[in-house]
């Protein structure tokens, strides 16, 4: 099965690499589980949070059924992965999530909001994942 969403990863409005969205296999019916469901063609990071309030406050307040955890990854090789590691590294040392503002995309689908957490043992821990 192919990926679920592919697409261009930008930064302030400058295209970085293009990456994909695997389905994640998330079996609850919850609003979370249809994720990536219309991503637009350029996920645009415009700000920057950090990851302690993200991981602190965004992510526990929010409750489960409305959390969506996914993997991104960079599509294809060569200068896509080396763009997508310098962007995820860049984050990590700068202990940033990305923002990106999903727009309502129809009548019932509320705007939500993106985060992207570069990975690490003690961000899956606090998120309580594996």
């Amino acid at each position: 099965e192919g990926p679920a969403w592919v697409g261009t990863l930008a930064k302030s409005g400058i295209p970085l690499c293009q990456m994909m969205c695997k389905e994640s296999g998330d079996p609850r019916g919850s609003a979370a589980a249809v994720e990536p469901e219309d991503w637009p063609a350029t996920v645009d990071v415009l700000m920057r949070a950090e990851l302690t309030h993200v991981l602190s406050h965004v992510y526990k307040a929010t409750p489960p059924h409305f959390r969506a955890i996914r993997w991104l990854h960079p599509a294809g090789g060569g200068d896509n992965t080396k763009a997508f590691v310098k962007f995820i590294d860049y984050l990590g040392q700068r202990l940033r999530a990305g923002v990106v503002k999903l727009n309502r995309s129809g009548a019932s689908k509320a705007a939500r909001t993106l985060y992207l957490i570069p990975p690490s043992t003690s961000v899956c821990a606090a998120m309580g994942i594996e």
